[in-house]
């Protein structure tokens, strides 16, 4: 072996340690970053799913003649008379139903929405004997659509009214009222905005808390709402509790 050959050079045990260091000081500088960029687009996602509610809904009223958002038995495609339920309101968004294996819609199941139109950080609740459609049909998720939205309903009685039947009441201030906004159920009122409900339980479904319904506030403690002007934005939970202002609809 020549003398001038130069002898390798091996990584001492230190040299590894610093090395696993820094990579180690790197990852915890980036993981927030990345946690935080995925916080934005999961808000993004929710906020244009109600955007394309406001679309909806105000296709809804020019078609209905109504000032407030109707879900009325005498309108052949309002089902139960839900929002959820409402085929109008799906067909404006080209919300598929569930198949069976066979490619035959499943129309007992209208409360369940492709995953696409759920909020991302919301409770992904699916019945067990929900069947998964085969090719050629796609393959989708469906869980309730009300583990992330609910229709506000202060001042109206869903049950007397049957959904909103002051249709030609013109409805004061509507780009600081509230039409949807994110909740663990399909309809709620002002005094189920209280945070401290979505802090004590989380992402859950409003059945597997006691039965307590609440408004939900997951993305960095601010929830997305839907007014009935058609605009969508984030509103934190200041803006929402107890807000009598934004919240009835009889004034």
């Amino acid at each position: 072996m020549s003398s001038g050959k130069r002898k390798r050079q091996e990584f001492t045990l230190i040299e590894l340690l610093v090395v696993i260091a820094i990579i180690s000081i790197l990852a915890s500088m980036l993981l927030p970053a990345l946690k935080n960029a995925r916080d934005v687009a999961n808000a993004a996602h929710c906020l244009n799913n109600l955007k394309g509610f406001g679309q909806a809904c105000g296709m809804y009223r020019s078609d209905y003649g109504c000032n407030l958002l109707v879900f009325q038995p005498w309108e052949p495609t309002a089902s139960n008379g839900s929002w959820y339920a409402n085929e109008s309101i799906k067909s404006y968004l080209n919300v598929r139903r569930p198949t069976q294996a066979n490619g035959a819609e499943i129309t007992n199941k209208l409360d369940l929405w492709p995953n696409s139109w759920l909020c991302p950080k919301a409770a992904k609740k699916k019945p067990t004997d929900l069947p998964t459609p085969a090719p050629p049909d796609p393959v989708e998720d469906y869980y309730y659509i009300y583990t992330s939205y609910g229709m506000n309903f202060e001042g109206v009685n869903y049950l007397t009214d049957q959904g909103y039947q002051g249709v030609n009441r013109e409805l004061l201030n509507p780009s600081s009222k509230i039409n949807f906004i994110e909740s663990n159920m399909w309809r709620l009122e002002k005094k189920r905005s209280n945070p401290v409900q979505y802090a004590t339980y989380g992402e859950t479904w409003w059945w597997d808390n006691g039965h307590t319904t609440f408004v939900r506030y997951p993305h960095q403690h601010g929830t997305n709402t839907l007014f009935y002007d058609g605009h969508a934005s984030r509103t934190n939970s200041s803006e929402v509790y107890n807000n009598t202002d934004v919240w009835d609809l009889s004034q």
